[in-house]
């Protein structure tokens, strides 16, 4: 009898995190669509979606600048959904989904932490069955810039261990300290 774990191990590394943003990106999105939760009623959103297509259409604001000044991070979080306002439109799915294929993108960098530490066959096992859960399955159903936030704050942590790897020389180790903080 195989068990999960023997399965695994015949996997490389790649493909165990091919598989895991894959299935995270397609569960994520099928979710945004299937059920269709309207992110129009976070009270953020309308900021969200004005910030993004202006940014997208001149490149700077000019409605809503005293609460951009306020709460700078609805300025920012328009910034980054810019590019996908400018490219599909500023609806509130096209947000989501971008929102979705970022935090599969997450997964698969905590999938290389994690696997440092307790092998690959564990790490993918906690990833697989974190997006399994309801939690990690609505996740971003809801447009929210606490999900953009997560995703930069793993993009530095990870970017920061890649620092301390010892096949770097000392001046890509202080670019990846300065990357790390950037996104951090």
């Amino acid at each position: 009898c195989m068990c999960l774990y023997d399965i695994l191990s015949d996997f490389k590394v790649w493909q165990l995190a091919l598989v895991l943003g894959v299935f995270c990106a397609v569960t994520k999105i099928v979710f945004v669509f299937v059920f269709n939760n309207n992110a129009d009623f976070h009270p953020d959103m309308a900021m969200y979606r004005s910030y993004a297509s202006q940014f997208a259409e001149s490149g700077y604001i000019t409605e809503n600048v005293p609460y951009a000044r306020r709460f700078s991070y609805t300025m920012i979080y328009g910034l980054v959904m810019s590019p996908f306002a400018k490219l599909f439109g500023n609806d509130t799915k096209v947000f989501t989904t971008a929102l979705s294929l970022m935090h599969s993108v997450a997964m698969v960098l905590i999938f290389d932490i994690v696997r440092k530490y307790t092998g690959k066959e564990i790490a993918f096992s906690c990833i697989l069955l974190y997006n399994l859960l309801p939690m990690g399955l609505f996740q971003t159903q809801l447009f929210t810039h606490e999900n953009a936030l997560l995703f930069f704050h793993i993009v530095g942590f990870y970017i920061f261990l890649k620092a301390f790897e010892k096949k770097y020389n000392i001046a890509i180790q202080l670019l990846f300290i300065v990357l790390s903080a950037i996104f951090i």
